[in-house]
């Protein structure tokens, strides 16, 4: 009877190792690294899928040199809701969109403006979808700013992805992912906000710049905050972890590398019964 049980024992541990029955192969699925949505015609929206040439960066990384074809493909389409349109994406790559390693999201400031709440749902019910991924608004087109590779990583979204963690450095933005955006609209004392995203054409070649922040009533854009005001925000919020400062006492200019920062928001009253916001913040650099 022990040897019976052993056996049945064995079995059944054996049955979970019998190998992946829904494996996909990286040749036939087209990784999404990046994701842009813009307001189309009509009622319709235009969705840009940045999806890694996994053929073009091998043949690139083993030969040393890069090769001819650009290592990402923007593949676009049309349709009245997200879902609809990548399924209908797969007439044009041949291959059904894998978006488990998308970095960014950036939604059209067109399209921001008219409300984003219908199409969030999309990103909080896709099982393969990650909540930590990053949130943009793009002054003008998405699908534009996905076109711009002008950084040290051969794909754009990846390089926007390093644009978003690099503002850290300076506190002059905020990082928002689809989880950070849909807890905000939840509560009713505080106005959503996502990074905004731009490309800089002042130079010969275009580059992308993190140039403030999209600021919501409820899911609709209405308002901006540049870098500065932005950074002022994160300061009074306690957000702000580095930074550096031009202060000018006497008449000098002394650049101070802040290394620690607090701040607080208080309400006061005063004998009228009138309401003042108080910002206290404490810096040491």
């Amino acid at each position: 009877m022990k040897k019976q049980f052993v056996l049945f024992l064995t079995i059944l541990l054996i049955l979970p190792l019998s190998g992946c029955w829904n494996r996909r192969e990286i040749g036939k699925i087209a990784i999404v690294m990046g994701f842009a949505v813009d307001k189309g015609e009509e009622d319709e929206i235009d969705i840009t899928a940045q999806i890694a040439n996994t053929r073009t960066i091998a043949a690139s990384e083993n030969s040393g040199k890069d090769g001819e074809a650009k290592p990402y493909l923007n593949l676009t389409s049309r349709g009245e809701y997200i879902f609809p349109s990548i399924r209908s994406s797969v007439t044009k790559s041949g291959a059904k969109l894998y978006m488990a390693h998308n970095y960014v999201v950036l939604f059209g400031e067109e399209l921001a403006k008219s409300g984003l709440g219908n199409y969030m749902d999309f990103f909080l019910r896709d099982h393969e979808l990650r909540l930590d991924m990053h949130l943009l608004v793009a002054q003008g087109r998405a699908a534009d700013v996905l076109d711009v590779n002008a950084g040290f990583q051969s794909i754009p979204a990846l390089h926007i992805n390093d644009l978003i963690k690099a503002q850290k450095q300076l506190s002059t933005g905020m990082t928002v992912t689809v989880f950070d955006f849909m807890n905000q609209l939840t509560l009713e004392r505080t106005a959503p906000k996502i990074p905004i995203i731009e490309i800089d054409d002042s130079s010969e070649n275009k580059v992308l710049r993190m140039s403030g922040t999209a600021v919501f009533q409820k899911d609709k854009m209405v308002g901006k905050l540049n870098e500065k005001e932005t950074r002022g925000y994160l300061w009074a919020a306690n957000a702000a972890r580095e930074a550096v400062v031009v202060a000018h006492p006497d008449g000098d200019s002394i650049g101070i590398e802040v290394v620690r920062a607090n701040g607080k928001i208080t309400a006061e009253t005063d004998d009228k019964g009138q309401v003042t916001m108080v910002i206290r913040t404490e810096a040491e650099g």
